[in-house]
Formats: C-alpha cells, structure tokens, sequence
C-alpha cells in the first residue's frame, strides 16, 4: 500500500473510532425534552437508576394513565381533572396543588404521595394506598375513599364535606381531629369529626 493511502486510511479509521466513542458519549450525556400539550419528557443518562418524570403543571385532563409507573414524578400543579388513574403507581409523586377533581384512582398507589393542597373532590379513591400520604389541605369534598388505606396519612385541615370514609381502612381519631368535615362525610362507627369545614 502507497504511504500516502496508508495514511488516509489510519486517519479514516482514527475519525470513525473518535465519531463513535463521541456518539456514545452524547447519548450517555444527552437530555431530550419534548413538549407536546405541556408535557414534558426527559431521558437523562443511563447513570441515573431512576429519573423523574417531569410533568408539572402538565395538562392531562380525562388522561388514560391508569396502570402506569409514575413513582416519584413530578405533578406540581398538574390538571388532572377526570383522568383515569386507576392501579397507577404514584408512591412518593408530588402531586401538591394538582386538580384531581373527578379521577378515577380506584387502587392507586398514593403511598408517601404529596397531596397537599391537592383538589380531589369527587375523586374515586376506593382501595388507594395512601398510607404516609400528605393530604394536608387538600379538597375532599364527595371523594370515594371506600377501603382505602390511610395509615399515618396526614388529614392537617383537609375538607371532607361528604366524603365517604366509613370502609377507610387504619383511620384514627387523631387524623381526624386535624380535618373538618359536615355531617354528610361518612364515617366507620365510633369515629367523628370535631371540627365542621367552614363554606
């Protein structure tokens, strides 16, 4: 082979080497996001064990979600109104102002989930796991917690106006005495509500 093909052809396989060693490098390194109706994805580097799903203030109204792996996401803000989150699991997602109203979340797992200030009124939470949950002034109102678990959930000042609460499985006294209610909100026999919710 000529010197100077012998050249080329090193050069050529040193700039295909560097290309791929560089190409993998940006996949690794990448972060892609993609807006779509607010929703935004992002792919972080394979380094990362478990990213978090960033859908805050995301627009997923009558979303058909249910089953899916959502642990740890975030749904600061997120209108969810009437989504079907049936079996999803939402552990540990910050869900803190997030419009539930209406959803379909029978068999959620809302474990360690924060709810605060979260709007949940008519929501069908009917054997959700929200045990260690932070509901704390969230809206209640009409919500399904029929078989629920609710052990250690944080109840600080939320409304449970007509909430039905009377299968709700690990509810104490003590949680209740931090929420408000009216005399519609159904209750397991020898529980009650100490403080009605002001309209």
């Amino acid at each position: 082979m000529r010197p100077d093909a012998q050249s080329r052809s090193t050069n050529s396989g040193r700039n295909a080497a560097i290309g791929w060693d560089g190409s993998r490098a940006a996949r690794r390194a990448s972060s892609l996001t993609q807006s779509a109706n607010g929703i935004r994805e992002t792919r972080y580097p394979r380094s990362r064990s478990r990213p978090t799903s960033e859908l805050s203030g995301a627009g997923l109204g009558s979303a058909d979600l249910g089953y899916a792996n959502l642990i740890g996401a975030n749904l600061i803000g997120a209108n969810l109104t009437g989504a079907k989150l049936n079996g999803t699991d939402l552990s540990r997602a910050d869900l803190s102002g997030a419009n539930l109203t209406g959803a379909d979340l029978i068999g959620a797992d809302l474990s360690r989930a924060d709810l605060s200030r979260a709007d949940l009124s008519g929501a069908n939470l009917s054997n959700a796991n929200l045990s260690g949950a932070n509901l704390s002034g969230a809206d209640l109102t009409g919500a399904d917690l029929t078989g629920a678990n609710l052990r250690d959930a944080n109840l600080s000042n939320a409304n449970l106006n007509n909430a039905k609460l009377s299968d709700a499985k690990n509810l104490t006294q003590e949680q209740l005495d931090k929420a408000c209610g009216n005399a519609d909100t159904k209750l397991s026999e020898g529980l009650t509500l100490k403080a009605m919710c002001k309209k």
